[in-house]
């Protein structure tokens, strides 16, 4: 597993500690070190489109970076961030901010990044990053948690965050991993060419996978029945959906939804699907079209779940007569 640390001045004292701490991440963590600080001409250039690249992976696509290089008395580059329009000027041109040299850039380093995609920048990046746009509601990765700020100067707040991030990489790779098996089925049983695919070492994704997979199989074999499945146009009809789960661990209290050509009441609902058993919901249901459709049920796992951010999605499919 790749980790990368950009550095704008030496630090020797903040590098060992990183090369200390990447193993909460990964135990067989590489770490990466790119020294601005070190370098000039075209290679600047090129670690400053590497990390505006790791920088773009956790911002909205309304919002874009841009390296500008620029030849005047040697090799230079600033960053350009530009957003797209807003509601109000809907038709009008990007707005946009140059930033340049080291009284704009210190907002920008030390930073750290995981798996090619940044995950910790100074506190200050948010209000330069922010200055000029439309609005601050626009770009939310540092409120949101997909982009994390830190100070860098606090070793021991950089081991808090670190060890609280590493269940998410866990549960990232493992996603991917499943992700992959069913996209590619004659990956499934060669470790070592997922591993490659996905960046790992074969160990990485091992642990990964042996964390959830159990949870994982549950989720994606649950079985979702309905009753009934024919109901009248125009009237509300209260129906029982049961959520089956045939494997023998337990996936906690889900979150239900379901949607179609109709009105859904609640619109969410909460049960416990327990290990080789079964979840049962009673929902009330108001056909809006006649014919044939199918309901898309959307189940989600508790926030604590080590597949917290996974969904299964299955479809049932009911009658509405005219």
């Amino acid at each position: 597993m790749k980790v990368e640390l950009f550095l704008g001045q030496k630090d020797e004292t903040l590098e060992g500690v990183v090369a200390k701490l990447v193993g909460l991440i990964s135990p067989h963590a590489r770490l990466e070190v790119h020294r601005f600080y070190e370098v000039a001409d075209h290679r600047s250039v090129q670690l400053a489109r590497r990390y505006a690249r790791l920088l773009e992976a956790c911002i909205p696509p309304n919002i874009g970076l841009k390296v500008i290089d620029q030849r005047v008395m040697g090799w230079a580059f600033y960053l350009r961030v530009y957003w797209s329009p807003g509601e109000d000027d809907a038709y009008g041109p990007p707005s946009r901010r140059d930033l340049f040299g080291s009284r704009d850039f210190v907002h920008f380093f030390p930073a750290l990044a995981i798996r090619n995609r940044m995950a910790f920048v100074p506190a200050s990046q948010a209000s330069v990053m922010l200055e000029g746009a439309a609005g601050e509601a626009s770009f939310d990765p540092y409120v949101a948690g997909s982009l994390r700020t830190i100070d860098f100067g606090d070793h021991d707040a950089i081991e808090r965050e670190l060890e609280a991030l590493a269940p998410a990489v866990q549960r990232e790779v493992a996603r991917e991993a499943r992700l992959l098996r069913r996209q590619f089925p004659a990956l499934a049983g060669r470790s070592a060419a997922m591993a490659a695919t996905l960046g790992l070492e074969q160990a990485e994704l091992t642990a990964a996978l042996a964390n959830d997979s159990a949870l994982a199989e549950a989720l994606d074999e649950l079985d979702c029945s309905f009753e009934p499945v024919a109901m009248a146009l125009g009237r509300w009809t209260r129906a029982e959906l049961r959520i089956a789960n045939a494997r023998p661990v337990e996936l906690g209290r889900v979150t239900v939804s379901a949607a179609g050509p109709l009105r859904v009441l609640p619109e969410k609902l909460v049960t416990r699907v327990p290990a080789a058993g079964a979840g049962v919901l009673s929902i009330s249901l108001f056909p809006l079209e006649a014919g044939e459709f199918p309901l898309e049920i959307r189940i989600s796992p508790p926030a604590d779940s080590p597949l917290a951010d996974e969904t299964a999605v299955r479809y049932v499919w009911i009658t509405c007569g005219g």
